[in-house]
């Protein structure tokens, strides 16, 4: 499932963090988003297109929703 259609389907609130990884493990880009009240109203839409490889709530209290670039 791509991001965009994540958000056009469902509500997403709080803290968010999301992170591009590439295949080797590294950190792509990240954007983080506090206390949101629905994140389609937050810009995000440059990762609209991104497949969605992971999402989990983590011990720091953001909700993290990964993506892996293919290469």
């Amino acid at each position: 499932m791509n991001f965009g259609y994540m958000r056009s389907h469902s509500t997403i609130q709080g803290d968010v963090k999301l992170t591009m990884w590439s295949k080797d493990g590294e950190i792509l880009y990240e954007d983080t988003v506090s206390g949101t009240e629905d994140i389609n109203n937050n810009g995000l839409h440059l990762w609209d297109y991104a497949e969605i490889k992971y999402i989990f709530a983590a011990p720091d209290g953001f909700l993290h929703i990964d993506f892996e670039r293919d290469d």
